[in-house]
């Protein structure tokens, strides 16, 4: 979801440890870096 009409959003994905190798080539062919999100994400949304 992202935000809409002025309001706030978040996308949340959630992956499973095979799917590490591939996030991380995402995150090179990209050049950046996904952050894992604090198990707190109330602030988020």
């Amino acid at each position: 979801r992202s935000g809409a009409f002025g309001r706030k959003g978040v996308a949340i994905n959630f992956i499973t440890n095979d799917e590490r190798q591939t996030l991380h080539h995402i995150e090179q062919y990209y050049n950046t870096q996904i952050e894992e999100l604090p198990m707190d994400i109330a602030d988020l949304i």
